[in-house]
């Protein structure tokens, strides 16, 4: 899967290189915002709930000459993908605590398919992306209390991004989302969902990326 994305996405990145030429109109935006990060995993990881980080991304809209709505482009910026879980269990006799943080700040860029419609001073844009990502910084926090009749013990520990030996840096993902245009301000939302597990090791369950993203965008 990893291949076939890298594939595609350099198919596309050269597709839109060379072909200047036959779009007649577009535009460039910014736009940056909030990604409600989350994971979607094979296997039962408790409590799990969606931690927020940055998404900043430079994007192009380029239209072909033969269509009026129909676009493609590409978007390129700052990313993240992380998850905030607990699993807990209380009982006479014993209990235990279990709390675990991960944020991540990557690279990303996506080559994406859209349709503009356009009414007077507004416009919706509708638009399907295939995408690729990588790490470069970020942490994980993970917390541990267990007691019983015998023992209390706690346990705390935080690791950096380069601690980890099996985790996968690089993450192929397709992304989806609408903007709604006002002038030159916009308002988005997105989805990402990851198609790399974030672990190579056949003894970890496979577990995704799963990201909501709400941005403000500016054109020009």
């Amino acid at each position: 899967m990893k291949r076939i994305c890298i594939i595609l996405l350099a198919s596309c990145i050269t597709i839109l290189a060379y072909s200047q030429s036959q779009f007649s109109t577009g535009f460039r935006y910014l736009k940056g915002g909030i990604s409600f990060n989350k994971i979607s995993a094979t296997e039962d990881f408790g409590d799990i709930q969606r931690v927020s980080n940055i998404d900043i991304v430079f994007g192009r809209v380029l239209v072909p000459k033969a269509f009026e709505n129909f676009y493609i482009g590409y978007e390129l910026g700052l990313g993240s993908r992380g998850l905030k879980g607990k699993e807990e269990e209380y009982h006479i006799n014993w209990g235990y605590d279990q709390r675990l943080k991960v944020s991540h700040i990557n690279l990303k860029t996506n080559p994406k398919v859209g349709f503009l419609i356009s009414q007077s001073s507004t416009a919706l844009d509708i638009y399907l992306g295939l995408g690729l990502s990588y790490d470069i910084s970020g942490n994980s926090y993970s917390y541990q209390h267990y007691w019983d009749s015998d023992e209390n013990t706690t346990t705390r520990d935080k690791r950096e991004l380069n601690d980890y030996q099996e985790f996968n840096r690089l993450d192929c993902y397709i992304t989806g989302g609408i903007t709604l245009w006002f002038r030159t301000v916009g308002f988005s939302i997105a989805y990402q969902r990851g198609l790399n597990s974030w672990f190579d090791s056949i003894e970890i369950e496979k577990v995704y990326t799963n990201n909501a993203i709400a941005s403000l965008a500016f054109r020009f």
